[in-house]
């Protein structure tokens, strides 16, 4: 019982720093459920490394919600993602960073949600800023629909 607690704990804490994000709150309910059906939770020690340096793209990218804690990078002392904040965004977008130009540490002992980049990706249907204009575009096409059918009735009632 306890761990289905804290499960769904973590979901509703995870659902909710996705739904205030500025780009990730515009995937699709069942986008955003998908990611966090595969989202796996772990707990760091200060100092961990989180992301390696890499010189080029690879599979050690992530995205990572922090849920307690914070991240940083290791040659810097200001944190890059706090408690409920998302990092790794910039390594979905089709103009992404290639590589990690420094590691990215735990900065106190915390707990991350995290997701591999390349499965992200495959989930969502493509690199966020493709995906966010196409679910947009989607919503507009629907209100217009929405919007004739209304036109329709009402002009069928008169």
């Amino acid at each position: 019982m306890g761990d289905q607690i804290f499960t769904v704990t973590f979901r509703n804490f995870l659902k909710w720093a996705f739904e205030k994000h500025f780009n990730f709150s515009k995937l699709s309910k069942v986008q955003t459920e998908k990611i966090l059906d595969v989202m796996k939770i772990s707990s760091y020690k200060s100092g961990s490394v989180v992301i390696k340096k890499s010189t080029e793209a690879n599979t050690s990218q992530k995205v990572i919600v922090v849920i307690e804690g914070a991240l940083k990078k290791s040659k810097n002392m200001h944190p890059i993602a706090t408690k409920s904040q998302i990092y790794g965004e910039e390594f979905l977008m089709e103009t992404r960073a290639k590589n990690c130009d420094d590691e990215i540490v735990m900065d106190s002992d915390g707990v991350l949600a995290e997701v591999a980049v390349d499965q992200f990706k495959e989930i969502i249907g493509g690199c966020l800023d493709t995906v966010i204009s196409k679910n947009e575009r989607i919503l507009n096409e629907k209100l217009k629909m929405d919007q004739l059918h209304k036109t329709k009735f009402f002009h069928s009632l008169t």
